[in-house]
This record gives structure tokens, sequence and C-alpha cells, in this order.
């Protein structure tokens, strides 16, 4: 993965090339509006994911904040599957990923901004991890009854109404 210069308007590419131990081969075009950078990629299953900063949804904000974009590659496929995995109006950077047992996991650290000759070392809002799902969430069971208190019992309704006086 690589990201070309950035133009003169801010913006920076992000490409993949594979290489298949003789050749690097089939460039493919990841991201191409906004800068993206920092990508850091991972096999998980058969598909690729490749996570990285963006910032185009902040294009007249010149790089302040960063999002974290994930895209996912199949093989023998074409497509791109590109999701927005954090947009906090933050600048969101050094993104990580790894697997751990049958999961897939997202480090990264938060800034308040983007660091400037202002504000060389922005305020940290600190480092987070996070367990990527993909598909539709879980189905969970109900959650039991908390200690000493016991499922509602219905009673039977009065044969007759109580007398008045």
């Amino acid at each position: 993965m690589f990201c070309d210069a950035p133009s003169a308007a801010g913006i920076q590419p992000l490409r993949l090339v594979s290489f298949n131990g003789l050749d690097f081969v089939s460039l493919r075009k990841l991201r191409d509006m906004g800068c993206n950078r920092q990508p850091r990629a991972r096999q998980f299953g058969l598909a690729l994911h490749v996570v990285y900063t963006s910032d185009v949804n902040y294009l007249g904000q010149r790089g302040r904040y960063c999002d974290l974009m994930l895209t996912t590659l199949l093989p023998g496929t074409l497509e791109l599957e590109t999701v927005t995995v954090l947009d906090d109006r933050k600048y969101n950077c050094s993104p990580g990923l790894t697997v751990l047992g049958e999961s897939l996991w997202l480090v990264h650290e938060e800034l308040e901004h983007a660091p400037t000759a202002e504000t060389p070392h922005p305020r940290s809002l600190g480092v987070f991890i996070g367990r990527v799902d993909f598909g539709p969430p879980p189905r969970t069971a109900p959650r039991p009854l908390r200690r000493g208190l016991a499922a509602p019992v219905a009673s039977p309704l009065p044969s007759s109404a109580p007398p008045s006086n």
C-alpha cells in the first residue's frame, strides 16, 4: 500500500499493489478523494482488511480532523467495500489491525485535532481498542433476572366482582 504525494488541493489517494513473488502487479485505487494516510492491513479469513485515516468528510478543514476507514477486499474480485469505522470530528491516527482468536481488532489513538505549527502536541484523548464485527449483530438471549427478584407470576382474574359496601 502507498499514498501518492499530496496535490496542491490536498488530495492524497491511497493505492494497493499486489506482489506475486516475482513482480508487483494489480495496481488498485482504494480511495481517491481526500487525504488518505497510515494504511495498515491484515488478512482475516479469506479477505484482506485495510484500515487507514481519511479527511474526506472534512475537505475544507485542511487535515484538522481524520476519520478511520476500513476497506475490505475479497479474493478473486475487483470489488471493494469501504465503511467509515469512526467519524467523531477528532484527529484519529496511528491505526493498527490485529487478529486475536476469531476476531479482528482495531487500535488507534485519538487527538483533539491534527498537530500544527501553533500546537505541535495537541491533547491526546487516549488510545482505543475495539472489535470489528461483520454482518448483522449476533442475537443474544434475554438477560437473567437480578438476584432476589422473581419472575412475575400471572394471577387468575377473580370469577366475580368483589362485593361493594
